[in-house]
């Protein structure tokens, strides 16, 4: 954070001695991993508006003016937002939320009056009159940051779940409450899932949870623990919440069950192709169908890949069950 005040300073006194008066900044605190900070203001040489944002990950203070990206506002626009600072009547304010990992958001209006709203994720309903704001200045930022403001403003259309489920959360996987982020129906067909042997895979590799659960389809789950108690699940269904296979996952893990994948390795030559769907020294597999083995791609999702390319067997085993079934499979193509 010292470094950070340091950019902002140096920033600041940029502006300055461009003749710009400061009159609200916004700063997206490693917000979807970006870094950015937001400027309005005022040019009495010029009496013109501006809005400026730097990307603090792209951003070298000795090229300082190659960085900053400018835009001048219509008067129209200028007014509207001046016209919402002045009918603020918020004093400062801060909302944390520990189970968030970044994301936060500090918003400072520096005139007429000095106040700072500072929150993490999504902007409270208690600062909801500061959403014209936000409107006003985002018409100014590149389309891409579009996404940003629908996650800012998803508490007020309802709509927060959706974001959190895609984001860490802090949560154990050992002893905490599923409610406290799984709805009560996706909490009862899991345990459902989980008692009737649905999660055909479960192995726990480095600070992941691999597993694969079975349904309508094979659905894949990938819970991966983070500093400070945080966790990231992943799951290849379309849910848009956490979902019933990531709570079947949860309970065996919670049962100490586990039934490793097969490890495999790719032999073929197309190394291009090669790296695009498998990991350097193994794969994950789940089995096989008929001429194909089924992966797990590095980028996390399941996949057929053929086992034999013309008289050449594509994969070795280096991970088998008991019974040796997958090297038995794949010896049969060696044969044809």
């Amino acid at each position: 954070m010292f470094k950070k005040k340091n950019v902002f300073e140096k920033i600041n006194s940029y502006f300055k001695k461009k003749g710009h008066e400061l009159i609200l900044s916004i700063f997206l605190d490693n917000y979807n991993n970006n870094e950015i900070y937001i400027r309005f203001d005022y040019v009495p040489k010029l009496d013109i508006y501006k809005i400026s944002w730097v990307d603090l990950h792209f951003f070298n203070e000795k090229a300082m003016a190659e960085y900053i990206n400018t835009q001048i506002v219509t008067g129209f626009i200028a007014g509207k937002i001046i016209e919402e600072i002045n009918k603020n009547q918020y004093d400062s304010m801060t909302f944390t939320n520990k189970d968030i990992l970044g994301d936060r958001v500090e918003f400072i209006i520096y005139s007429p009056t000095e106040k700072e709203y500072v929150f993490d994720r999504v902007l409270p309903e208690e600062l909801s009159k500061l959403s014209n704001i936000f409107i006003l200045i985002f018409s100014y930022m590149p389309r891409s940051m579009d996404i940003i403001l629908s996650e800012i403003f998803s508490r007020l259309d309802g709509l927060e779940e959706v974001y959190n489920h895609l984001k860490p959360v802090r949560f154990d996987l050992l002893k905490d409450d599923l409610k406290k982020y799984f709805r009560e129906p996706s909490i009862l067909r899991g345990l459902e899932y989980f008692k009737t042997g649905n999660v055909t895979y479960l192995e726990h590799i480095d600070n992941k949870y691999f597993a694969i659960v079975s349904g309508r389809t094979n659905y894949l789950v990938i819970l991966e623990e983070q500093d400070n108690n945080f966790v990231h699940m992943y799951c290849t269904c379309n849910c848009d919440h956490f979902c019933k296979h990531e709570a079947a996952v949860i309970f065996a893990i919670r049962k100490n069950i586990e039934h490793k994948f097969f490890k495999v390795k790719y032999l073929g030559d197309d190394k291009t192709l090669f790296e695009r769907v498998m990991d350097n020294n193994y794969s994950l597999c789940y089995g096989y169908k008929d001429d194909k083995i089924l992966i797990v791609s590095p980028d996390g999702k399941l996949i057929e890949y053929p086992i034999k390319k013309g008289n050449e067997v594509l994969f070795s085993v280096l991970e088998d069950d008991d019974s040796l079934s997958l090297s038995e499979y794949i010896d049969k193509f060696k044969e044809e």
